[in-house]
């Protein structure tokens, strides 16, 4: 028995429908990054070291905010996510992630573009993707 809460997402023109029943879905999103809360300098709230504080804190108050969706800035593809996706998964909270970081980005100056840039959003491109909530994936702000 599926625990998910976030059946598959299509695109129809510019809108997101519900694939199985065709109904509209809005986005009710907020971003979600824990960098500017001097108590949780976390790098990747998506770990699954993380799981008590989105389980006990940091989902409810979604689910008071009646939040669908999180933009999520980045996430470590060597880490463990399984958990936390999940968790959100069961209540009805889809995920962006964001590919581009401080470290694996295109360099905007000289537009240089890395292999190891490559690497790490296909491998986070990879694990993700098997997720039934995530949502899309942000290359950019």
């Amino acid at each position: 028995m599926s625990t998910s809460q976030t059946p598959e997402v299509s695109i129809q023109g510019k809108e997101f429908y519900v694939a199985s029943t065709a109904e509209r879905f809005i986005v009710r999103g907020v971003a979600l990054s824990t960098k500017k809360v001097p108590a949780l300098q976390i790098a990747d709230i998506l770990a699954d070291e993380n799981l008590d504080l989105m389980k006990n804190t940091i989902i409810p108050q979604l689910a008071k905010l009646n939040v669908n969706m999180i933009r999520v800035y980045q996430a470590d593809p060597q880490n463990s996510h399984q958990q936390v996706m999940a968790e959100l998964s069961k209540n009805g909270i889809y995920v962006m992630l964001g590919l581009a970081t401080s470290t694996y980005s295109i360099k905007q100056m000289s537009a240089e573009y890395t292999q190891a840039t490559f690497n790490h959003a296909a491998q986070l491109v990879d694990e993700f993707s098997n997720y039934d909530n995530t949502l899309s994936f942000s290359v950019g702000n």
